[in-house]
């Protein structure tokens, strides 16, 4: 992403997209996320919606860290009032 378009909630709305996609229409039951330990931002944000961390690797020349988010009742995608888009990270 452009960092001229950092903060402005596209990643969080990508995410809410994304984890709506994959639950309710592939019916998935569990998603993986990958990113840079480096990159704290998306880590955060991975966590905010209620990613954990699963493991470490390293690839791409990098340490990355490997996040999961399964399926269930108290998953944030589901508590849409208490999403992070809905807590103030919206344009």
């Amino acid at each position: 992403m452009f960092p001229h378009c950092w903060g402005k909630g596209y990643a969080s709305e990508t995410v809410q997209e994304v984890l709506m996609y994959a639950f309710f229409t592939l019916k998935e039951q569990k998603v993986v996320a990958e990113t840079q330990v480096a990159n704290k931002r998306s880590c955060q944000l991975l966590e905010k919606f209620g990613f954990t961390i699963d493991c470490y690797i390293d690839r791409f020349g990098a340490r990355q860290v490997i996040y999961k988010l399964e399926k269930s009742l108290n998953c944030k995608v589901f508590a849409r009032n208490t999403s992070p888009l809905k807590e103030g990270n919206n344009r």
